[in-house]
């Protein structure tokens, strides 16, 4: 996913759910399961929806 915000594609990335789930003390297993999860389902989704708001702001402006 590419974001024009650099620290709103920092917090959305994958990577970054699990480290901050294992810095609240979940453990790696599940921390390792739930970012799994939110990649292939929200992850994906945000993706999506932030790419055609992004357009039609683009759109919007020009």
């Amino acid at each position: 996913m590419r974001l024009s915000n650099p620290w709103l594609q920092h917090i959305a990335n994958p990577l970054h759910v699990y480290c901050r789930l294992i810095d609240f003390g979940v453990s790696s297993e599940i921390s390792k399961k739930v970012s799994v999860a939110y990649e292939k389902y929200l992850y994906y989704f945000l993706s999506v929806v932030i790419k055609k708001r992004w357009r039609l702001l683009k759109k919007k402006m020009s």
